[in-house]
């Protein structure tokens, strides 16, 4: 019996052949389309560096004198808002004051106020109390209590208000105050920024 060798199979070797000119096929779009990726990368670095390149190429052209002017002018705008701030807060504070309102008033102020009304309220009562009687005795002592606590917290006031204490300041005048300070400050820069635009005509 003769052993006959199985010849290939014509049809699997042209798979074969098939899958490798499809592999192949793929390989190179894979390499198509990372090479268009990388000029991508290329060209989105080469526009970052120009517009770098630009914006610092721009920067250099800005003189000394221009920016001084520039700083004046934003310094002069900054000036301004702070003034129209503070005539508004200003005018609230007279407003709060007139109305009796509490952002007028400070903590040493109200404890001075509530001192007042006390003593007015047991003055009340004393005009009611028949003299000699217990009642009549322990109003009297009320109202020698109150005027000490008037007294001291007269004093805290008048204390605190000559070093500047918030305790003596009200909300709104505080904010008046830190409007003060604003002012003050763009004021010194502007007297500054004046003082380096003669120092850049003097270099000229």
């Amino acid at each position: 019996m003769r052993i006959i060798a199985a010849l290939p199979d014509a049809s699997a070797e042209q798979e074969t052949n098939g899958h490798r000119r499809a592999s192949t096929q793929d390989i190179r779009a894979k390499e198509q389309i990372m090479g268009f990726h990388r000029h991508l990368s290329t060209a989105a670095l080469a526009a970052a560096a120009a517009l770098t390149l630009g914006a610092a190429g721009a920067w250099a052209q800005v003189s000394p004198t221009q920016e001084d002017r520039s700083q004046l002018a934003a310094d002069r705008a900054a000036l301004a808002r702070e003034r129209a701030g503070a005539a508004a807060d200003e005018a609230r504070l007279r407003r709060d004051k007139a109305e009796g309102r509490m952002a007028a008033e400070s903590k040493d102020s109200m404890r001075v106020y509530r001192d007042q009304r006390a003593i007015t309220g047991i003055k009340k009562d004393l005009a009611h109390d028949r003299p000699g009687t217990l009642q009549d005795k322990t109003d009297r002592a009320f109202l020698a209590g109150e005027h000490k606590a008037l007294a001291s917290d007269t004093k805290r006031l008048e204390r605190n208000r000559a070093q500047g204490r918030m305790e003596a300041t009200s909300p709104d005048a505080a904010r008046v105050q830190q409007d003060r300070r604003a002012i003050a400050g763009q004021e010194k820069a502007i007297a500054e920024d004046k003082a380096d635009l003669r120092a850049d005509q003097r270099k000229k």
